[in-house]
């Protein structure tokens, strides 16, 4: 499965599943501990990435415009998830290859949900 991170000064931009049909998940973490969690969000094209909306549980509309090399997070008002601004751009950055005896989280596959035998 995909999985890019993008990073600002205080702000981590995780996102997994781009261009699956199982849509795309977003991360978005600030210092302060401040976070906005989206599981499955539907991707749209822009020109030259992909753009995902939604809204926070205070009704703040978020926009991420996820490019190849950046991710530009807009928020309709300042929110403490952009540490009180109204957008923040994160350059990309390397992701550590997991390790292949690690445990993996079940929802975390890009095969979800998993069939389940019946006896």
């Amino acid at each position: 499965m995909s999985h890019r991170r993008y990073e600002s000064d205080d702000v981590i931009v995780d996102v997994r599943g781009l261009g699956s049909a199982h849509g795309v998940r977003l991360n978005v973490e600030h210092a302060s501990g401040a976070a906005l969690m989206i599981p499955r969000a539907t991707e749209d094209a822009i020109d030259g990435g992909v753009r995902v909306c939604t809204t926070g549980f205070d009704g703040t509309r978020f926009t991420v415009d996820i490019f190849e090399e950046t991710a530009t997070l807009t928020a309709s008002a300042p929110s403490a998830i952009l540490g009180g601004a109204e957008r923040v751009e994160a350059k990309r950055v390397q992701v550590a290859a997991p390790d292949p005896g690690a445990l993996r989280v079940t929802g975390d596959e890009e095969t979800m949900p998993i069939p389940m035998a019946k006896e």
